[in-house]
């Protein structure tokens, strides 16, 4: 039995939760509202909202639009006390910019929602076609921020926490964003800001960071190739049923093409010379800790049949254009070898990893270190640390026949979900996950690159400049290769 709290004063309006035998929970507050292909706009409400049900989560591909809403803008807190002052994590989900919410079995952890020394608030974006399609040249300024609005979304969001957390027993001054997959990739982009410095203190990056940041070039090409597929020209899409921008979506990402949404650098919400500022640390400057999966993309084998007959159809989806350089690391990597099939299939996959997560993580470790910052790394190897599994350790999601733990391997597995957890609580906290249960971690530095090894016996390495998974001479700038580019090389 739930009791509903006092309502509580906002920015917005009054919202009243409910006390649970954990702390207090406030579900579904809007902290924006959503015009299709504009910038979000500050939500204000008369009376007291009840915030005790989710709200409906952002349009995407699933069985059930129903549960799906254009005006989708929302948070939820979860505070162990309304008159505390705990640090708090803002989390924002994965899915490839096309999928995820704020609710249910993938954003839920409720390893998070009720730790005692922390205040937990999942937040709800824009997604696809209605957070990441670039009309700014079809719809002229009107438009001009179509192809980021999902980060004016998450931005808004930041301001409401920042604004209002107090009241729920946060600390507006020790926020945390946190991301994984294209959650760690929109705080890539978050970072690129100047303003974001006043929005939060620290990040957490599990397998991403800024490579998803595309031209406004390839953007266009992008929102010509969805006009194509429905028919239309631009302007109809304003009118389109969600039905049928959602029949347009699944046909344009049909082919592997999974990093076709993602924020644009428009010169007005992510600055056209965003690489710059991230290298002269004329951007965000705060704490970080950033990590990635040994093996990333290794389950494309299981799951595009007959791999190595499709490699190029996957290398185009991931890479656009830019695939030639993958092309060009696996030429010379296999320069008068007599490989197997299974050999070409791992190295493929292991550059693929590198290319598309790992040498990303570890640059943007390098650069943000280089700039005077505090930054640790990781690296997750419990096979078949695949994308997306540390998160699960991280989050307690072990159900052990899916992820392969034998019974006797139960015990070492919670040892490093524990482990895990407690190094980025202790970040979220202290802002140094070091704590006793792992050996010592020391910062990254320009000159050295060390990562907790995460895995049945945790170990420190340390990186040689430049080392990878497979290609130690990396030959791309990182801030060269951004994904499923569609234009020329610039």
């Amino acid at each position: 039995m739930t009791k509903k709290t006092e309502p509580i004063s906002t920015t917005s309006g009054l919202v009243s939760g409910q006390k649970t035998e954990h702390g207090y929970d406030f579900l579904g507050i809007p902290y924006a509202h959503a015009e299709r292909f504009k910038e979000p706009v500050p939500a204000h409400w008369e009376g007291v909202r009840e915030c005790t049900k989710f709200s409906k989560r952002a349009f995407q591909i699933m069985d059930d639009l129903d549960l799906c809403d254009e005006d989708c803008l929302s948070l939820n807190i979860y505070t162990p006390d309304l008159y505390g002052s705990y640090p708090v994590i803002v989390d924002i989900h994965g899915g490839g910019f096309q999928s995820g919410c704020n609710a249910g079995p993938y954003s839920h952890p409720e390893r998070f929602l009720y730790d005692q020394r922390v205040v937990y608030v999942p937040i709800q974006y824009r997604l696809g076609v209605w957070g990441y399609l670039y009309l700014g040249e079809a719809l002229g300024k009107d438009y001009a921020t179509s192809g980021n609005n999902g980060t004016l979304d998450q931005i808004a969001a930041l301001r409401w926490v920042k604004d209002n957390i107090a009241a729920f027993g946060g600390d507006p001054d020790n926020i945390t964003v946190m991301g994984n997959s294209a959650g760690a990739k929109a705080i890539g982009a978050l970072i690129t800001r100047e303003e974001s410095n006043d929005l939060f203190n620290r990040i957490i990056l599990l397998s991403g960071s800024s490579q998803c940041i595309r031209t406004p070039e390839t953007a266009a090409v992008n929102a010509e190739k969805f006009t194509d597929i429905l028919g239309c020209k631009a302007e109809d899409l304003l009118t389109m049923s969600n039905e049928q921008l959602i029949e347009g979506q699944k046909k344009l990402t049909a082919h592997f093409a999974t990093c076709l949404f993602g924020p644009v650098s428009d010169g007005i919400v992510i600055p056209k010379d965003w690489k710059e500022k991230l290298q002269t640390g004329n951007a965000w400057h705060g704490s970080a800790l950033i990590g990635t999966n040994r093996r990333e993309c290794f389950n494309y084998s299981e799951e595009v049949p007959d791999f190595l007959s499709h490699v190029d159809e996957v290398i185009d989806g991931l890479f656009g254009l830019k695939g030639k350089h993958v092309r060009n690391a696996f030429a010379t990597l296999t320069e008068g070898k007599d490989l197997t099939d299974e050999e070409k299939t791992e190295l493929w996959l292991r550059l693929i990893s590198d290319y598309n997560y790992r040498s990303h993580a570890d640059r943007t470790a390098r650069t943000l270190s280089a700039n005077g910052m505090n930054v640790w790394s990781y690296s997750f190897e419990w096979l078949p640390a695949y994308h997306d599994k540390d998160r699960i350790f991280l989050w307690y999601e072990l159900n052990w026949e899916n992820e392969g733990i034998s019974e006797d391997k139960i015990p070492a597995a919670l040892k490093l979900s524990e482990q895990i957890y407690e190094a980025f609580i202790a970040f979220i906290v202290n802002g140094n996950p070091n704590h006793p249960n792992l050996p010592h971690l020391d910062p990254v530095t320009k000159d050295r690159l060390t990562k907790w090894m995460f895995g049945e016996n945790t170990y420190v390495k340390e990186w040689t400049d430049g080392e990878t998974d497979s290609y130690p001479d990396f030959p791309v700038d990182y801030y060269s290769l951004t994904e499923t580019d569609l234009t020329d090389d610039r």
